[in-house]
């Protein structure tokens, strides 16, 4: 019985861990889409959808510094959508 509760101990930890890199890669991935929007000159031609972004990513980041990996998935997908329509609005997104 102690062994399989070790088990299922080492199991939910390396899940939980997977879950944490898996959320920063996505956070860092619309960073640079919205880097990109900004060099793409979306402060100008579309700055309500980058802010938005921008905000949105702020979000994200706080929720997962503080454990909330779901609810950072959540508002980093909101940023990623503004991102894209900053990208898009700044003529630097295909068309």
């Amino acid at each position: 019985m102690r062994r399989a509760s070790i088990i299922l101990c080492v199991a939910l930890l390396i899940a939980g861990l997977a879950g944490g890199c898996a959320t920063k890669n996505a956070l860092e991935g619309t960073r640079m889409s919205l880097d990109k929007a900004k060099a793409a000159g979306a402060e100008k031609n579309a700055a309500y959808e980058y802010y938005m972004g921008e905000a949105y990513l702020g979000q994200a980041v706080y929720q997962a510094q503080q454990g909330d990996t779901k609810q950072a998935g959540i508002f980093n997908k909101q940023a990623a959508d503004y991102s894209a329509k900053a990208m898009e609005m700044s003529k630097g997104g295909a068309k």
